[in-house]
């Protein structure tokens, strides 16, 4: 069966979830349920350490968000949010309020709802378009997987993720 696919303005004109959040992946609508605790505490948990970094390293928490949209216009278009963003120093946003192209390094916890199929893509969206790492996270299993654009950089240096201190209950 054919999938239709959505442009942005479409994605922007759907009426707002009562619950949980939308993704628009290469112009596939993708809606997903909302956060259980497990991933909500993870995302947060790992947020945190990195506005420990970014306090001490740029005096500057601003850049490390979460649940933020990201908007990539190249078609077919995307729109999506990964669970933690750090923004990149200059991090455009255009007139519709949401930032343009990746974010610096995205995170992404993965759950029950993510299918491989939309995480690999996501990860090539960002990687396409100016992200220089992906964290891809499973609450599950107790690890992450980092995605490079480029394996001889390092975007954060210095920075360790304690894993015991993420996936504890």
């Amino acid at each position: 069966m054919a999938t239709t696919l959505v442009s942005l303005n479409r994605f922007f004109d759907l009426p707002e979830l009562a619950a949980g959040k939308r993704e628009l992946i290469q112009g596939e609508v993708r809606e997903l349920p909302p956060p259980k605790a497990r991933h909500s505490k993870v995302a947060n948990r790992i947020a945190e350490a990195l506005r420990v970094y970014a306090n001490t390293n740029w005096q500057d928490t601003d850049r490390i968000l979460m649940e933020s949209g990201y908007e990539y216009t190249r078609e077919p278009a995307s729109w999506i949010m990964p669970d933690v963003a750090v923004n990149h120093p200059d991090q455009t946003v255009d007139e519709t309020g949401y930032f343009q192209l990746s974010p610096m390094i995205a995170v992404e916890v993965i759950s029950p709802s993510n299918t491989a199929r939309d995480v690999k893509r996501k990860i090539r969206i960002y990687l396409e378009n100016g992200c220089e790492e992906v964290w891809v996270v499973y609450p599950e299993t107790s690890t992450v997987s980092i995605e490079k654009a480029d394996s001889r950089r390092e975007s954060l240096p210095g920075f360790r993720l304690d894993l015991d201190a993420i996936f504890r209950p």
